[in-house]
């Protein structure tokens, strides 16, 4: 999304790691639930619930989050139900 490491300025990984913790924290807690993946409320909550990290305040001035959000969302859930025995701590 934001394009090679090596090529960010430090405020801008710094950025993308605030997105990635933020993220990452929604999707450990909104599936913590034993059935959760069983149960399209909760699914579409967390949908939800990444929508709002993705375009809180501190995220909605990056262009590329904004114009492709819901792309995103969708990706995010997938990779997290793909991996969804390994993000339990």
């Amino acid at each position: 999304m934001f394009g090679k490491v090596e090529n960010l300025q430090e405020d801008e990984v710094e950025l993308v790691v605030r997105l990635t913790k933020q993220v990452y924290d929604v999707i450990e807690r909104e599936t913590s639930a034993k059935y959760f993946w069983d149960s399209k409320p909760a699914r579409l909550r967390l949908q939800s619930e990444i929508q709002q990290v993705l375009l809180s305040e501190e995220f909605c001035s990056i262009e590329k989050i904004t114009k492709n959000y819901k792309s995103f969302i969708l990706q995010l859930v997938e990779i997290a139900e793909a991996n969804q025995n390994d993000i339990r701590l």
